[in-house]
């Protein structure tokens, strides 16, 4: 059995973010596939057993903590040299931020598969000498890697036109669900259809700043269901004096259970998604599998997404109008729009389709 080491997550059981999730489903999928997967994970993770869903976890320690960007660094380089030195015939870093270390493993007699993910050195939390550096991680990724994945074909052309370097486009992917419990809606004191619900991390690029304003300033009598991290940054202190305004803001925090999660989702009147760096984002995905309503961050990637089944939003006065025009238009065509968003994950972001295109792509590698 062909053997594989992923690389450059938080580890799993996912809980953390797109990244975590992503990598949490395509192992499973790939050992029923016939692949063989490790994925390697922090130790200080609460989850301690070597076996998950029988995909072999192993643990590298994290100094995340203390050294912030350069402990994940850190964590990422020492997971390249512990599978430098193992018996994995490909590594799959996720992210371009380790490329240079990515050498070690490919000197090795390794193959070396990158994901690209979305344009890192973009983001604002980031000075000068780290987007820099992002930049030049980003430039060797093209030179280091056997293989580099796109999940979206914006991300796919930017390589083409930057580097001249094809990727392989392979997409995430996410599960058609639909609400079997919605009695669990009032363990969060919440009603179906009475919301409107926001997952992700507390990032600037993530416009969750922007996403309250703009719900704010609408008239909706609806409520705003915020499911993010809690890591107490500037960014979050920002969140904080937002959401105490108004008390229609319903600030959750994390939250992992899947089955809980999922029927929040098929069950709020809207998912607002601000994401506007990534690529094809999972959140969005599981959120469309869920028959999510979407209005969504106007970016290239959430269009590729969407393809054209939701509304889009630049800043907090287009989310105003978005609001107010979801609120106006007919449960019929809610009905249709919530529809066709599962038939699009249907079509284009199988779980199935996915894991095959990517156990084709590592059994082709090592031939």
């Amino acid at each position: 059995m062909l053997q594989i080491a992923i690389l450059g997550s938080r580890g799993i059981p996912a809980k953390y973010g797109g990244f975590e999730t992503f990598v949490e489903k395509l192992s499973e999928m790939l050992i029923e596939q016939g692949v063989g997967v490790t994925v390697f994970c922090p130790s200080d993770q609460s989850y301690k057993n070597y076996l998950y869903k029988n995909v072999k976890l192993c643990f590298v320690p994290n100094l995340e903590k203390r050294l912030k960007a350069f402990g994940t660094l850190l964590y990422d380089t020492l997971s390249l040299l512990k599978s430098s030195f193992s018996n994995f015939p490909i590594v799959y870093m996720l992210g371009y931020s380790s490329s240079f270390f990515c050498l070690l493993p490919k000197l090795l007699g390794k193959k070396v598969v990158i994901n690209t993910d979305g344009l890192e050195w973009k983001r604002s939390k980031w000075n000068r000498i780290a987007k820099i550096y992002l930049k030049l991680s980003e430039w060797f990724a093209t030179k280091v890697a056997d293989v580099l994945i796109s999940d979206s074909l914006a991300i796919k052309e930017y390589y083409l036109k930057k580097y001249g370097r094809n990727s392989v486009f392979i997409t995430n992917g996410a599960d058609i669900c639909f609400s079997s419990k919605p009695e669990i809606l009032k363990e969060f004191g919440l009603k179906k259809f009475d919301y409107y619900l926001v997952v992700a991390r507390l990032e600037p690029e993530n416009n969750i700043d922007t996403i309250t304003k703009g719900f704010s300033s609408s008239k909706t009598i609806k409520k705003l269901f915020l499911i993010t991290n809690l890591r107490k940054t500037k960014y979050y202190l920002k969140i904080k004096k937002l959401v105490k305004k108004d008390k229609r803001i319903i600030w959750f925090g994390p939250l992992y259970d899947r089955k809980k999660l999922n029927e929040i989702r098929a069950n709020a009147f809207a998912y607002i998604h601000g994401h506007s760096m990534g690529g094809t984002n999972p959140s969005l995905l599981e959120s469309m599998g869920c028959g999510s309503v979407v209005t969504a961050f106007d970016v290239p990637f959430n269009r590729e997404v969407l393809r054209n089944n939701g509304f889009f939003f630049k800043d907090a006065i287009s989310l105003k109008k978005n609001i107010e025009d979801l609120e106006g238009i007919s449960w019929k065509t809610l009905k249709n729009l919530r529809g066709r968003n599962r038939e699009i994950i249907k079509q284009h972001y199988d779980w199935n389709d996915i894991a095959r295109d990517y156990s084709e792509l590592f059994q082709g590698i090592v031939k």
